[in-house]
């Protein structure tokens, strides 16, 4: 699953105008005219994104849960992409120009205390942002069009085609936001 999630990180960040490069970890350039780096919320949303200029991407998607600060403090190879040798590779990749360094997680704790507990954490352990799944999910379901062809893509083309045939409606995304 985790090959599948980084597509799809991947054509979201795409979808929202970013050159995307790397495999483990994803490279991302905002690649839109005029584009400026601006202040962000840690919890970046896809309204929000765009925001940044560059970003190191590490995708830790584990969809059956959501990321307790339990999980965090016994998930130390979590962070490894901040520092050292990946950060070294970023900073060669984006030749001295400065970075954001972004975790793509599948969902925060749903509590308030908790959820500030895990944000604070991740902010301690070097992480500029993070991003839940579902902003992903709906990134990428609010830019593909039904009377699109992607056929060079094959999740943009299943999603097309679940909205072709009303398995996904415009309407639905609201009911999640």
């Amino acid at each position: 699953m985790a090959d599948a999630s980084r597509q799809l990180v991947r054509c979201f960040f795409e979808s929202q105008g970013f050159l995307v490069a790397g495999k483990e970890i994803l490279y991302v350039v905002n690649n839109r005219t005029g584009a400026a780096e601006r202040d962000l919320d840690f919890v970046l949303r896809r309204e929000t994104v765009g925001g940044m200029r560059r970003a190191m991407v590490n995708v830790r998607s584990w969809h059956t849960h959501q990321f307790f600060p339990s999980e965090i403090t016994a998930a130390k190879h979590l962070f490894d992409f901040v520092r050292g040798e990946e950060v070294g590779k970023a900073r060669k990749f984006f030749q001295g120009s400065g970075f954001r360094k972004v975790l793509v997680i599948s969902r925060l704790p749903a509590g308030q205390e908790t959820r500030k507990r895990a944000l604070s954490m991740m902010k301690k352990k070097g992480v500029d942002h993070v991003i839940e799944f579902f902003t992903v999910l709906d990134g990428i379901i609010g830019t593909v069009r039904a009377d699109r062809s992607y056929t060079d893509n094959d999740f943009l083309e299943t999603i097309r085609l679940l909205k072709s045939y009303k398995f996904i409606k415009e309407a639905q995304l609201d009911l999640f936001s």
